[in-house]
């Protein structure tokens, strides 16, 4: 279930990422940030009311629950703040590609505050699918220490481990949150703790935004068709890497997660026309590879 989840939740957000590109032509990077959680809200609200119906109350065990909601909040933000920004700096899936190195981030803190070890093969996976996506962001340069260089230490490479690091840390505490409740239900579990997240959020940065942005605000308001699918898709996506989380070990769904590369790869060369090289195909194969090791083998 897990893995139907965890793609459910890959496609969303690039078609979440796809619509966030084209909208920063028109509104600030707040903005855009803002209507992925204001409009995901009221969604995964009227989601858990009916849920809940069925399945029964969510009881929380610690308020606990409530510190990790909002070092979750806390790190979604600023993920996202950071993520898209990126698409100002390098091609659409370029952007993305360095971000999706947040597998090996999410190993290594889910080992040392969850306790989650990997076999090792689990471990092998995941450095397949992030070597692979480092040879990825070489796109048209040869394999080279310099080019390698060259392409990781820049700016936009700095803000994308950035936004995988806090993408790794939102894993990590949106699970930790899930630890403090009880229900029949993980799938219920997860949109509890899916609405108290997109609450602190909204809290967080709708008054920044109402301070900073007015004007774009009022547009985004004015003209909510991509916004709200923005949301829509934000809410699937979180619900499915959320439930995932605690169905198994966090570096699973992350590995599995960065097949968003391959669709975001398909995306340009179909959509944006941007050109695909044959290193980028190299590193596909390395992520599906890395990816396949972690579903059959781990």
């Amino acid at each position: 279930m897990w893995i139907i989840l965890s793609l459910i939740s890959t496609f969303s957000q690039i078609v979440r990422n796809l619509l966030s590109k084209e909208l920063t032509k028109e509104l600030p990077i707040r903005v855009i940030s803002l209507s992925r959680f204001l409009f995901a809200l009221p969604i995964v609200f009227i989601s858990y009311l009916i849920l809940s119906g069925f399945l029964g109350k969510v009881t929380l065990i610690n308020a606990e629950f409530y510190f990790w909601i909002i070092l979750m909040a806390i790190s979604q933000i600023l993920a996202t703040l950071f993520r898209i920004s990126l698409f100002n700096y390098k091609s659409f899936a370029v952007s993305l590609t360095i971000v999706q190195i947040d597998g090996v981030f999410t190993a290594l803190l889910a080992l040392a505050f969850l306790g989650e070890t990997l076999s090792l093969t689990a471990w092998i996976g995941v450095m397949t699918a992030s070597t692979g996506l480092i040879l990825a962001t070489l796109s048209k340069n040869s394999v080279t220490i310099a080019n390698i260089k060259r392409t990781l230490f820049t700016k936009a490479s700095l803000i994308a481990l950035l936004t995988g690091l806090f993408l790794a840390l939102a894993a990590l505490f949106a699970k930790k949150a899930t630890m403090f409740l009880s229900s029949e239900s993980k799938m219920l579990n997860s949109i509890y703790t899916l609405m108290f997240i997109l609450t602190a959020e909204v809290a967080i940065l709708f008054p920044i935004v109402l301070r900073k942005h007015p004007d774009a605000l009022k547009k985004m308001i004015l003209n909510p068709v991509k916004p709200m699918v923005i949301g829509l898709c934000s809410g699937i996506g979180s619900f499915g890497w959320i439930t995932s989380y605690s169905l198994v070990k966090i570096a699973y769904v992350r590995t599995v997660g960065q097949l968003e590369f391959i669709f975001a790869t398909l995306i340009s060369l179909y959509y944006f026309k941007e050109k695909i090289y044959k290193i980028e195909f190299l590193g596909m194969v390395m992520v599906i590879s890395g990816a396949l090791l972690l579903i059959f083998l781990r």
